[in-house]
């Protein structure tokens, strides 16, 4: 027996999403996009060239595969010195509409063995992006996101102190 899409939680995932989208560019070092990540509490994000076009997504477990680890662990200057396009694995983007269901996009990332998709709105621009750990909160029944943070100072998935402006802004929606 199949589940009806959107009988288990209900939600499309244009209400969970994260909104803002953050960018590399291929000619940032490695050391430029793991400060980015480590900054932002992010675990991966898009590369652009400079004509905007897409190139492939940067992960964290990209640092940990293949040849990288090794040119990293051997060689102290590989990390600051190497672009991301020197690594990149160039593969299609992965993505969902916002007016699917949070089961749907699930699926997408189970089938492709990936932890984020972005969404597109309907002219096909990058608008969010969502991830595993969005999923795993609806599905234990914590509620939405925003949902989730009115009820606390702290952010749910990262555990970090909300700042005021986040929290007004939280609040007022």
């Amino acid at each position: 027996m199949s589940a009806q899409k959107g009988k288990y939680i209900g939600i499309k995932v244009g209400e969970i999403m994260t909104s803002s989208v953050v960018h590399l560019f291929e000619n940032q070092t490695l050391l430029s996009a793991a400060q980015t990540f480590s900054q932002l509490g992010i675990s991966g994000a898009p590369v652009i060239n400079e004509a905007n076009e897409y190139l492939g997504v940067l992960s964290r477990t990209d640092f940990f595969t293949g040849d990288t680890l090794e040119n990293i662990q051997s060689n102290n200057e590989y990390f600051k010195n190497t672009q991301i396009s020197q690594v990149l694995k160039r593969k299609p983007l992965i993505s969902v509409k916002e007016d699917i269901f949070v089961e749907e996009a699930a699926d997408v990332m189970l089938t492709n063995k990936i932890h984020r998709v972005f969404v597109k709105n309907e002219s096909e621009e990058i608008v969010g992006v969502l991830s595993s750990y969005d999923v795993m909160a609806i599905l234990a029944g914590c509620g939405t996101m925003d949902e989730i943070n009115k009820l606390s100072d702290f952010c749910c998935l990262c555990g970090s102190e909300l700042k005021s402006d986040q929290k007004e802004e939280v609040k007022s929606q």
